[in-house]
């Protein structure tokens, strides 16, 4: 809500998956739907990935 109407927002955001982590994508389709659980993050600290957020995913669990 904004201003007490509706608002649709989008944004694309990077998930990443680290270590053990990246087993969690094990037969997922794409467009599926997901519920992820982590931290945000820069993307970098350089240029405009200062500007960008990544997702540090801890669970991921398909839908």
């Amino acid at each position: 809500m904004e201003d007490g109407q509706p608002r649709e927002v989008r944004a694309r955001i990077a998930i990443v998956l680290v270590g053990g982590n990246a087993s969690l994508i094990q037969g997922l389709r794409e467009g599926q739907s997901v519920t992820v659980t982590g931290f945000l993050c820069q993307a970098g600290y350089k240029g405009e990935a200062r500007d960008r957020l990544q997702l540090i995913a801890e669970t991921l669990e398909p839908h």
